[in-house]
C-alpha cells in the first residue's frame, strides 16, 4: 500500500496536468460551454468504475445532462450479475425517475416524447468539421455508425463472458474513449470542443500507472474460480 503511494500519486499528477494542459480544453473553458462539466462526470465515472451502483448512478447523471453517455451505460451494466446489477439498475432510476416526473409536471404526459422532439435536431444538424463533410464521403457514414454499434455490442458481450475485465479502470477508461471517440466521429455533427469529453479518460488510461494489486488480484481470483469450475466439470 505505503510503497504504491507515490506511485498512484504521481501518475494522478500527470493525468491532471494532462488534462489541464490540453489545448482544446482550455479552448473549451473560454467558449464557456458546458463540455468539461461533461468531461468531468465522465471521469468520475470511470473512477467509481469498480463501485457499479456509483459508477451507473454518475453515468445516468451524464447521460441527461449530454445524451452521448447513455452509450456507456450498457457497458456499465454487462459485468454485473444479480445485487451489482439490481443496485446498478436502481441507481439509473433514481436518477432518472425524478427527471421523467419533472417533465410530465412541466409538459403533461407528452413531456418526454416533446423533449425528445426537440432534441431531435442534433441528428440532422451537420457541421463542417465531421469527417464525413470535411473529406466529402457521406456515403461511408452509415458504414462508420455501424462499425460503432458493433463496438458496442462486441464490448457488451465481451464484458459478459468475462466480467473480470472490467477491474481495470486503465482498460474501461480506454474502452469508453473508444466508444465516444467512435460515437463523436460518426456523428453528422462533429466540434473540437468535444475532445474534452475524452482527453480524461484516455488520460486515465494512458497515464494512471499500473492496475491497482487488489484489482489484478481481484481478476486472478476470478478467473481461477472460472478454472476450477470447469475442472469439476471435466471430472
Amino acid at each position: 500500500g505505503s510503497r504504491r503511494a507515490p506511485e498512484v500519486e504521481k501518475a494522478g499528477l500527470r493525468a491532471a496536468l494532462a488534462w489541464l494542459l490540453f489545448p482544446p480544453l482550455l479552448i473549451t473553458v473560454s467558449t464557456g460551454t458546458t463540455d468539461p462539466a461533461l468531461a468531468a462526470m465522465l471521469a468520475i465515472a470511470v473512477l467509481l468504475w469498480r463501485r457499479p451502483v456509483l459508477c451507473s448512478g454518475m453515468l445516468a447523471v451524464a447521460g441527461w445532462f449530454k445524451f452521448a453517455p447513455f452509450v456507456l451505460v450498457p457497458v456499465a451494466l454487462a459485468p454485473l450479475r444479480g445485487r451489482r446489477l439490481a443496485g446498478a439498475l436502481a441507481a439509473i432510476a433514481l436518477v432518472s425517475l425524478p427527471l421523467l416526473g419533472l417533465l410530465v409536471a412541466l409538459g403533461g404526459v407528452r413531456g418526454p416524447a416533446a423533449m425528445l422532439h426537440s432534441v431531435s435536431y442534433q441528428f440532422t444538424r451537420g457541421s463542417m468539421q465531421s469527417v464525413w463533410g470535411a473529406l466529402g464521403i457521406a456515403g461511408a457514414q452509415p458504414f462508420g455508425q455501424a462499425c460503432v454499434l458493433g463496438l458496442i455490442a462486441a464490448s457488451v458481450v465481451w464484458l459478459r463472458q468475462q466480467p473480470h475485465r472490467a477491474c481495470d479502470r486503465r482498460r474501461m477508461g480506454a474502452l469508453s474513449a473508444a466508444i465516444l471517440i467512435g460515437l463523436q466521429l460518426s456523428a453528422d455533427y462533429w466540434a473540437f470542443l468535444y475532445l474534452a469529453w475524452v482527453m480524461p479518460l484516455i488520460g486515465s488510461s494512458v497515464l494512471a500507472g499500473p492496475a491497482p494489486a487488489e484489482a489484478v488480484s481481484e481478476s486472478a481470483a476470478i478467473a481461477s474460480g472460472r478454472l476450477e469450475a470447469v475442472g469439476a466439470l471435466a471430472r
